[in-house]
């Protein structure tokens, strides 16, 4: 579901992994049950639940109403 392997720059950051997750529609669930912070990288995002929202960051083109955007790469929030 989040393709973070397939941006290079996100390799200078060991907290940063992999994928998570199966398809798109399946995130109100699994991302309420993963417990660190969702970066999302493409508009297959749903309104999101209470209960991650906080854990939620957008990035690139990407935007979600009340969700944190992280800009210019800059990942150290």
């Amino acid at each position: 579901m989040l393709p973070a392997h397939g941006y290079p720059g996100l390799k200078k950051y060991p907290h940063l992994v992999g994928n998570y997750g199966t398809a798109w529609q399946n995130q109100k669930f699994e991302f309420a049950l993963f417990p660190g912070p969702v970066v999302v990288t493409t508009n297959c995002i749903l309104e999101p639940r209470r209960k991650y929202k906080d854990r939620l960051y957008s990035i690139n083109e990407v935007g979600v109403a009340g969700v944190k955007h992280i800009k210019d790469g800059d990942f150290s929030e």
